[in-house]
């Protein structure tokens, strides 16, 4: 008879670490890393600068380090910790304008010190711009995988840039900068 199944998720903005298994399982990796754990949680940012007082091209990543978005002010911008893509996405199809959104959404993550994006926000973000296509999303995304290392599990996916991929990302902002 198997153990009752468990899982724990950290997320210290988005840095994640997930463990899935037995009890017994879940409860020794938390043992393991319940010192990481606490520091990361301490190192968190608590509170969010008042209204007026933060620049929209600048945010602060999970070591407190600020990040400048000013050098593609035309293309990104943040509110309420989210990214937001000012242009229309390139593109000449959909599954294209899908990729290259989230190409744009991972690298301006990254450059605010979040080095995942979750499939929902890219979902999202491809919602507001009208080139949602639920039906090949996910293949369209995992399609791309010289741009993309992938993770997390089958209702929480995320990617993060590989280094062809942040270059690639970074030409198409460069492009859309102008």
């Amino acid at each position: 008879m198997e153990g009752k199944q468990a899982k724990a998720l950290v997320s210290v903005a988005e840095g994640r670490m997930e463990f899935e298994g037995s009890e017994d399982f879940v409860e020794k990796q938390l043992t393991i890393f319940a010192d990481l754990i606490k520091q990361s949680l301490q190192r968190a940012p608590t509170a969010k600068k008042p209204p007026g007082g933060k620049d929209d091209t600048k945010a602060e990543n999970d070591s407190g380090k600020t990040i400048d978005l000013s050098g593609y002010e035309n293309v990104f911008a943040e509110a309420d910790g989210k990214i937001q893509i000012l242009k229309n996405l390139p593109g000449s199809s959909t599954a294209e304008k899908m990729a290259n959104a989230a190409r744009l959404l991972a690298l301006g993550n990254a450059l605010v010190g979040k080095q995942t994006t979750t499939f929902q926000e890219i979902r999202d973000l491809c919602k507001a711009h009208g080139c949602l296509d639920g039906a090949n999303f996910s293949s369209t995304i995992k399609g791309a995988k010289s741009d993309f290392v992938l993770g997390g599990g089958p209702r929480s996916q995320t990617l993060s840039l590989t280094k062809p991929g942040r270059t690639t990302a970074e030409k198409l902002a460069a492009e859309l900068n102008k």
